[in-house]
């Protein structure tokens, strides 16, 4: 693509203008220098799970250094705002392949974290909240989880994450593990009906609680934020129809 894009820049803007312009000079500096990370970033921020799934189709499953800078770094390292957690997530769920090769595999990492004794005792107020909220987010779109293979090992970490939390001396580890514990066995079905899990010791109309469960509502029709755009004058939304059949349904990417 450098001569549709690259050129016309390097011919017509960064070659007349850095020489005497800083700011081109930067701009120019910008693109030979910087990783493209940066601009799959902006695209992330400002898009929705749509525009994704258009630009990255199921790229994710053959470019390792996407799926590591999509997974483990803006996931599990970057703490970003929740609504593009959410993005992303609902993004992986946009095609069977990456269902089964990326959100499940992400659902069960946040688990394994969640339930770790080491996360539980060291990780901050909002690190372990933020995790809290993943799991809520990947249970809104359970309808696309399929772990009956793996059910034995989540039930085990699942008890083990509850039992952690509630000998917690923090009141807040302690909430939070009894409500994402009943959230996980319930949504996930890993006991029979009548073998609910309930947990009468927490308040749940506590505000974070109400958070939790409002992130956790099912999301059947992967409803996602609006595009936005970052023009700061006009500062106007653009909309994308809600619930519409996939983008890579019609092109072949």
């Amino acid at each position: 693509y450098t001569k549709y894009i690259w050129r016309p820049l390097y011919k017509n803007l960064f070659i007349k203008k850095s020489s005497h312009d800083p700011l081109w000079l930067r701009l120019a500096q910008y693109f030979l220098l910087e990783i493209i990370d940066d601009i799959l970033l902006y695209t992330i921020q400002h898009g929705n799970a749509i525009i994704l799934d258009l630009f990255l189709s199921d790229r994710i499953l053959h470019l390792p250094l996407l799926e590591t800078y999509l997974i483990d770094t803006l996931l599990f390292r970057k703490q970003l705002s929740i609504d593009i957690v959410r993005t992303i997530l609902i993004y992986l769920t946009m095609s069977t392949n990456r269902i089964e090769k990326c959100f499940e595999n992400v659902f069960q990492r946040f688990l394994t974290l969640w339930s770790q004794e080491s996360f539980i005792r060291f990780s901050s107020n909002s690190q372990h909240f933020y995790i809290c909220q993943c799991i809520c987010i990947c249970l809104s779109l359970n309808k696309q989880l399929k772990l009956n293979e793996d059910k034995d090992k989540i039930i085990i970490s699942v008890l083990n994450g509850i039992r952690i939390h509630i000998e917690s001396t923090f009141d807040y580890i302690r909430r939070r593990g009894q409500f994402i514990g009943e959230l996980i066995i319930q949504r996930i079905n890993l006991f029979s009906p009548s073998n609910q899990l309930h947990f009468d010791t927490y308040d749940k109309n506590h505000s974070e609680i109400q958070i939790l469960t409002k992130l956790a509502e099912l999301n059947h029709s992967l409803n996602d934020r609006e595009l936005s755009d970052d023009d700061d004058d006009e500062k106007e939304k653009i909309r994308m129809k809600k619930g519409q059949s996939t983008i890579t349904e019609y092109l072949n990417l």
